[in-house]
C-alpha cells in the first residue's frame, strides 16, 4: 500500500509538472483555461473509468464473499454429519461388542447344557 501511495505521488506531481509545462506555453489566458478544461475533462473521464472499475471489483468481491459464505456452511454442514456418522459408528461398534459377548457367553452355556446332558446318561 505504501509503494502505491508513493507512485500516486510520484505520478501526481509529475502530471503537475507536465500541466505546468503546457500552461507555460500558452501567452493568454484562454489557451491556459482551454488546456485546463481538457486536463480536466481527461481526468473526469479516467475518474469514471477507475468508478466503474471499482464497482467491478465490488461485485466480484461480495460474489465472492457469498460464495465463501455458502462454502463455509457447506462444510460446516459436513463436519456436523461426519460427527453425527462417527458417533453412530462407535455406538454401533459398542453395540456389536455386546453381542459377540452375549453370543460367546450363550455358546459357552450351550456348550456346559451339551456336555451335562451327555454325562447324565452315562451316570
Amino acid at each position: 500500500k505504501q509503494w502505491y501511495q508513493r507512485r500516486v505521488a510520484i505520478t501526481a506531481g509529475e502530471e503537475a509538472d507536465i500541466l505546468r509545462l503546457a500552461l507555460k506555453s500558452y501567452d493568454s489566458t484562454e489557451g491556459k483555461l482551454d488546456c485546463l478544461i481538457k486536463k480536466y475533462v481527461e481526468l473526469a473521464h479516467q475518474h469514471k473509468i477507475v468508478e466503474a472499475k471499482g464497482d467491478q471489483l465490488q461485485q466480484q468481491h461480495d460474489l465472492l464473499v457469498e460464495e465463501r459464505d455458502s462454502l463455509q456452511a457447506s462444510y460446516n454442514r459436513a463436519n456436523l454429519a461426519k460427527s453425527k456418522l462417527e458417533s453412530l459408528c462407535r455406538e454401533l461398534q459398542r453395540y456389536v461388542k455386546c453381542l459377540k459377548e452375549e453370543h460367546e457367553q450363550r455358546s459357552k452355556k450351550e456348550k456346559i447344557n451339551d456336555c451335562d446332558s451327555a454325562l447324565i446318561p452315562l451316570l
